[in-house]
C-alpha cells in the first residue's frame, strides 16, 4: 500500500505540470472542491481526461469509478490501479465493485463518480442518473458534490470546472437511514443542479473606456 501511494504521488508530480499547461482549467467554487472527508465527486463525462484533470487539481489521495473495460490494456490498467481506479461494469455492477466503494467511502476518503457512464458533449444528452450514487452516499452518509466541466477539454484551451456545494443526504432520512424510494429524488437533485452550474455564463472582464484629456 505505502509503494503504491509513493508511486500515486510520484505520477501525479510527473503530470501534475504538463497537465496545467497543456490543458488550463480553472476550479470555480474551490472551497466546495476542498471538501473534507468522505465526499462523492459527481462530474459529468466529456473525455478520457476528464478525471486525470480533475484529479490533478487535487492535493490529495482519491478514488474514481472507471468502466471495467479499461483494465484491458495493461498499462492503462497499471495506471487505474495506482491512482485510485475502480473497475465497474455499468450492466451489472459487481458485489465487490460495490464493496470496495463503500470501503473508501467509510475510510473519509473521496471518491470521483461519472453518473452518465458515457462521455457527452452536454448535459442534455445524459440519461436520468444511476441511483448506486444516491445509494453509496446513504449507506456511508457521505456528502455528494456536483461538478461539471464547462466544455470539453482541448489543448491549451482555457476551461473551468465549476464546483457546487455539497448536498447533505441527512434532509432525506427517515428513522436514522435513507429509504430506497428517496434515491431517485436525490439522484434528480443531483443532475438538476449539475444542469445549471453548466448554464453558467464565464464572466467577460470589461475595459473602461479611457477619458478623453
Amino acid at each position: 500500500m505505502k509503494f503504491k501511494r509513493f508511486l500515486y504521488w510520484l505520477y501525479w508530480t510527473i503530470t501534475y505540470l504538463p497537465l496545467r499547461l497543456i490543458y488550463p482549467t480553472r476550479i470555480v467554487n474551490k472551497k466546495a472542491f476542498r471538501t473534507p472527508g468522505k465526499v462523492i465527486f459527481a462530474a459529468n463525462h466529456t473525455s478520457n481526461l476528464d478525471p486525470f484533470i480533475f484529479k490533478s487539481h487535487q492535493h490529495k489521495f482519491s478514488y474514481v469509478v472507471a468502466k471495467h473495460t479499461l483494465w484491458n490494456n495493461k498499462f492503462t490498467a497499471h495506471i487505474l490501479n495506482v491512482t485510485g481506479g475502480i473497475p465497474v461494469n455499468r450492466q451489472e455492477v459487481g458485489v465487490s465493485t460495490i464493496k470496495k466503494v463503500l470501503e473508501v467511502l467509510n475510510d473519509n476518503q473521496s471518491l470521483l463518480i461519472f453518473p452518465e457512464g458515457k462521455r457527452v458533449t452536454s448535459l442534455e444528452d445524459t440519461a436520468a442518473l444511476k441511483n448506486g450514487m444516491a445509494m453509496f452516499a446513504a449507506k456511508t452518509n457521505a456528502v455528494i458534490v456536483p461538478a461539471v466541466f464547462y466544455k470539453k477539454p482541448r489543448p491549451f484551451v482555457f476551461n473551468k470546472i465549476i464546483v457546487g456545494d455539497p448536498i447533505s443526504i441527512e434532509e432525506y432520512m427517515v428513522d436514522g437511514k435513507v429509504p430506497r424510494e428517496k434515491y431517485e429524488e436525490i439522484s434528480n437533485k443531483v443532475l438538476s443542479i449539475m444542469h445549471t452550474l453548466q448554464q453558467k455564463k464565464p464572466r467577460v472582464k470589461r475595459v473602461r473606456a479611457k477619458k478623453a484629456s
